[in-house]
């Protein structure tokens, strides 16, 4: 607030209109996240390379692309993929503002144009055009859109050697970042591409991933048991169905046929 004479009759020494921030708490439901393998002795013994390693590494990846799929693509069912979580790409489903729909026909990605992903960056709330917003996108649908011109017959996917980003490229001057766990349909209905505030989905990890073997659990097998965990969730950062709420992201999606 303003304090002075042209503010409608306060002075100088006059107290500062307290201010406070608003909202909610947002309840973040933390799960385990595992993967677990057994390979036999004579395997690793015989193993021209250290199998022990390459099998830790491996599963330690699929985890970390279990917690990718929650972050992006999970549409929130109740299974051993998404454990009720909702990724980004799925935002529609917690607030149906989100949606950006490209014009009728336009039913591929190669036939949007320019205006359909112009309607992600105002669906969003205006705030998030003031921040660190980013687009996500699968690589092969990145791959399709790179057809996708503007008025002038330019790309709207500009490479980095061109136009210098925090990606690997940008559209519409916002940064790209490629994503193996988005979804690749390209057809009537299908989401192709995620812009908003990364802000506005929350990751928590609550334990570090942990890799262990056992030895014991498969003595009479011969066998040696490998296993990797970690306890984590994500949420996003938005009243949940609330068209009217804030908006921090928008999903550019098909129409349908």
């Amino acid at each position: 607030v303003w304090i002075g004479g042209g503010t409608g009759g306060s002075v100088e020494g006059t107290a500062i209109t307290e201010g406070a921030f608003t909202g909610t708490s947002v309840n973040l439901a933390i799960q385990t996240a595992a993967a677990y393998l057994i390979a036999s002795r004579e395997q690793l013994a015989d193993a021209t390379v250290d199998m022990s390693s390459f099998i830790l590494r491996e599963i330690a990846m699929g985890v970390a692309n279990l917690l990718d799929a929650m972050a992006f693509s999970a549409d929130g069912t109740a299974d051993q993929v998404d454990a009720g979580y909702y990724g980004i790409f799925e935002t529609v489903a917690v607030h149906t503002g989100c949606k950006a729909e490209a014009a009728a026909g336009n039913v591929t990605i190669a036939t949007t144009d320019i205006d359909d992903w112009v309607r992600c960056l105002t669906t969003v709330s205006a705030n998030v055009l003031m921040r660190t917003a980013r687009w996500w996108i699968h690589p092969q649908s990145l791959a399709k859109a790179i057809l996708v011109r503007d008025a002038n017959g330019r790309p709207i996917f500009q490479p980095a050697l061109e136009a210098p980003s925090s990606g690997v490229g940008s559209i519409l001057g916002y940064p790209v970042t490629k994503v193996n766990a988005a979804p690749t349909a390209d057809a009537a209905n299908a989401k192709v591409a995620v812009f908003g505030d990364p802000d506005g989905y929350m990751v928590g990890i609550r334990q570090d991933m942990e890799l262990a073997q056992s030895e014991h659990i498969k003595f009479a097998e011969n066998q040696i048991a490998f296993r990797a965990i970690v306890r984590a969730g994500g949420k996003h950062r938005i009243p949940t169905g609330n068209p009217a709420g804030h908006k921090p992201f928008a999903v550019l999606t098909l129409p349908a046929a």
